[in-house]
């Protein structure tokens, strides 16, 4: 095999492999603000997408301001259907929720 030959092959085996390679964590870009319980603000920086986020005794007003839709559930772990939603750059009040998590339409 000539140099081409082997330069073509190990150009295609490296884009083979790059391709089956998992990707990284994403993150959302932003900030995520939310209340617990007492009335204390938790501010939430860049999170990971498709983690869930459990929280205790949490509720009212959240702020969206990630690039990332975030869904909220009722429980811990993020286990049923989702009982809001908020896209990127919005904000509304979500009563005792007990777990949040980011996503994207390819996340």
């Amino acid at each position: 095999m000539n140099t081409f030959g082997r330069a073509l092959v190990t150009a295609g085996a490296t884009a083979l492999l790059c391709m089956t390679l998992p990707l990284d964590a994403q993150a959302a870009a932003g900030e995520f603000t939310y209340y617990i319980g007492d009335g204390r603000e938790r501010v939430l920086q860049n999170p990971q997408d498709n983690e869930c986020y459990s929280v205790i005794d949490a509720g009212g007003l959240v702020e969206n301001a990630t690039d990332a839709t975030v869904v909220f559930f009722a429980h811990a772990g993020c286990t049923g259907e989702g009982i809001a939603t908020l896209a990127p750059g919005g904000w509304t009040a979500v009563r005792n929720f007990g777990s949040f998590m980011f996503l994207r339409p390819n996340g």
